[in-house]
């Protein structure tokens, strides 16, 4: 029997880079309708609206091959001004339209960058993103007169694109993250240690143990000069304001694109309520958790179909 033909060690491969020590689960079950009336509702202009900004992955297929799935101009410009045809306008929509008060669409923003797997390429991307937060928080100060909420989702490599932030800052005007979420994000050895710097105030990272993608970058392989294993990890290192979340869906382990599927998007800004929740009722339990992850079990009721329709109606009407 040919065993390389068979797919054995690609298989191996896959088992070995999945393997990681046995977690301390502490669980919480989530159960939502796949159909959510409240956006129907229209919301006010808000007086100090909350700053959310996307920023994307690793564009690992040919663009050519998938335009409207990885198109994305560079630098950082207004979700709403992206066509609806391309994904990042679904992203973006999709979550606005679970909360729109908590993700204002007039200050969602998303960032493009290169989406190349290259170390050098991510730290450019940061220091271009470092640049357009200081101009929008200038304009933003001048345009409400506070300082704004500042918000941060990022998808896979984009996760490592905003941790270099942490290198970049200016002491004299720091720029202030509030809330980081990190979906799929590989750890690296050589950004790791950056989620526990001041500049992010709270930061919640999810991943899957199925996620193979989030795992197979070989970080070994790159010259950085700093040692480390040769595949990406799933989990930061332990830090009081680091909440760190295995996620199921539908009873399955997510895989690498589900986290930016409209799908899970929709009800993320639920799953972030419900954890906070969690922490306020049982603080003890959280505050305590040193060899502990949450596990989040998501489930989403009634027929997705006549749901998806229904969102990309929405889309497009807006």
């Amino acid at each position: 029997m040919n065993y390389v033909q068979k797919g054995y060690p690609l298989a191996l491969l896959l088992m070995l880079v999945s393997c990681s020590k046995r977690e301390k689960l502490i669980q919480r079950k989530i159960v939502v309708p796949s159909y959510n009336p409240a956006v129907h509702i229209d919301i006010p202009e808000l007086n100090n609206p909350p700053i959310t900004i996307w920023v994307h992955g690793t564009k690992i297929l040919p663009g050519s091959l998938f335009t409207s799935f990885f198109h994305s101009e560079p630098g950082l410009y207004l979700a709403q001004k992206i066509n609806p045809k391309f994904h990042l306008r679904t992203i973006a929509q999709t979550i606005i339209n679970n909360d729109p008060l908590t993700f204002a669409p007039q200050t969602f923003y998303v960032f493009g960058w290169s989406g190349k797997l290259c170390f050098i390429e991510r730290e450019k991307a940061a220091q271009q993103l470092y640049e357009e937060l200081q101009k929008l928080i200038k304009k933003y100060e001048t345009t409400y007169h506070a300082k704004p909420f500042l918000r941060i989702i990022t998808h896979s490599h984009g996760g490592n694109v905003v941790l270099n932030l942490a290198s970049l800052q200016n002491k004299d005007e720091p720029i202030q993250i509030n809330e980081l979420i990190l979906l799929a994000c590989p750890v690296q050895q050589k950004t790791k240690a950056l989620i526990k710097n001041e500049m992010f105030e709270n930061v919640f990272v999810f991943y899957s143990p199925m996620d193979m993608i989030q795992v197979l970058d070989p970080q070994g392989l790159y010259k950085t000069g700093v040692q480390g294993a040769f595949f990406s990890k799933r989990q930061f290192p332990l830090d009081a304001k680091v909440t760190q979340v295995k996620l199921k869906l539908n009873c399955h382990a997510m895989m690498h694109t589900e986290f930016i599927s409209a799908k899970f998007l929709f009800h993320l800004p639920t799953i972030l309520k419900e954890i906070k929740q969690w922490q306020i009722e049982e603080p003890t339990l959280m505050n305590n958790l040193v060899n502990h992850t949450r596990l989040v079990r998501l489930y989403i009721q009634g027929k997705w179909r006549k749901w998806k329709k229904f969102q990309k109606a929405k889309l497009l009407a807006t």
